[in-house]
């Protein structure tokens, strides 16, 4: 093992800055650790090199060993203050939740009362509008009825759509029973009397070409009985 001068020459051992005077000793040991081996080339491939490896390994955990000691022992005042510092860390927290329980049983019974009352107030506002929803449903419903029925009976018997446009008509559109709705249910309703007037009629005249292709071809079938009653 060696150790060459211009090495030696350029090592410059760092500064001590600790304030600790627990550590200062091992400061020094490691400024001389820095100073001696910093530089140093390390050989093992002989007997007397690996020799000398060991005993500078020795050297430098013997600083090693010293310092881990004394960290424990400069940790003991300190940790104990850590100790009592969380102690009183956890008091201060006990304290905090004891005395916030005794405010939290004043607060308590006020801020049920509202909660309470704010959920009464939610489920009655949920029922009015359920209520509205179901009304202004039933109102649209109806009025649905008189856009859609001349539809429903485009293809019905002239009988059938007078009796349903006679019911129409007998329909009343009570301001207190549709409300808001009132012009579009009276809209609706005197729109669905003009369709069934005109799918009456259409009806009609539909039967009544009917009858009379009917009576047309009954006619024809008798002249063809008596040509072939003639001819027999």
């Amino acid at each position: 093992m060696s150790e060459t001068d211009d090495a030696q020459k350029t090592v410059v051992p760092a500064v001590a800055v600790t304030d600790i005077a627990e550590y200062r000793p091992h400061e020094e040991q490691i400024v001389r650790l820095e100073t001696t081996y910093a530089k140093l080339v390390v050989d093992c491939s002989t007997s007397e090199g690996l020799a000398n490896a060991k005993e500078v390994r020795v050297d430098i955990r013997d600083v090693r060993y010293a310092l881990a000691n004394t960290t424990k022992t400069a940790l003991i005042p300190y940790q104990q203050k850590v100790k009592d510092a969380q102690a009183r860390v956890n008091q201060v927290k006990e304290f905090g939740e004891a005395l916030k329980d005794r405010v939290l049983a004043i607060e308590a019974p006020v801020d049920e009362a509202i909660k309470a009352e704010e959920k009464r107030a939610a489920d009655a506002k949920a029922e009015r509008e359920r209520i509205e929803a179901e009304r202004v449903e039933a109102i649209r419903a109806k009025i649905t009825r008189f856009s859609s029925v001349a539809a429903a009976y485009a293809s019905r018997s002239a009988a059938d759509v007078a009796n349903i446009l006679q019911g129409v008509k007998e329909s009343v559109i009570l301001p207190e029973e549709y409300a808001e709705f009132e012009a579009e249910g009276t809209i609706a309703r005197d729109n669905a009397i003009e369709q069934l007037e005109t799918l009456q009629r259409s009806a009609v005249e539909r039967e009544e070409a009917a009858a009379k292709l009917l009576a047309q071809q009954k006619e024809l079938d008798e002249l063809r009985e008596k040509q072939r009653i003639a001819d027999a």
